[in-house]
């Protein structure tokens, strides 16, 4: 169960690390097409499960996995400054794609409901013959 403690810390990091990336990070990988979904705190908030979401096909999603991955101790740095606490959590970066399968299910839905229009107007003209 989350304490408060671990909910306000949470968004406090999710907060931070969304301004990081906006505002200091400079990596062209690492453009608005990132965003960060939700953060995990451990029940000692030493560790933070930061969940990220990519708009892109896989190679995208996957030099974006590196390029986090690699600035992991930027980002670390910059919640240090930031943070009103006396402990840095430790960055664990995890990707969120329920956004993008969303889009998958969501074109998938189109497909098929197209079809069954088509094969209703179908259906329609050979009754009327």
């Amino acid at each position: 169960m989350s304490s408060r403690r671990s909910m306000q810390t949470a968004d406090e990091v999710r907060r931070i690390l969304s301004e990081t990336l906006r505002n200091k990070v400079k990596d062209p990988v690492l453009d608005a097409r990132v965003s960060f979904i939700e953060v995990r705190m451990s029940g000692d908030l030493a560790n933070a499960n930061v969940y990220y979401s990519v708009l892109g096909d896989e190679e995208k999603r996957a030099a974006v996995g590196k390029s986090l991955n690699k600035a992991h101790g930027f980002f670390r740095r910059e919640l240090g400054h930031r943070m009103h606490s006396r402990l840095t959590p430790q960055i664990h970066f995890i990707e969120d794609r329920t956004i993008a399968e969303g889009f998958v299910m969501d074109s998938l839905i189109n497909k098929v409901i197209a079809a069954d229009e088509s094969m209703s107007a179908d259906n329609d003209d050979i009754d009327q013959d």
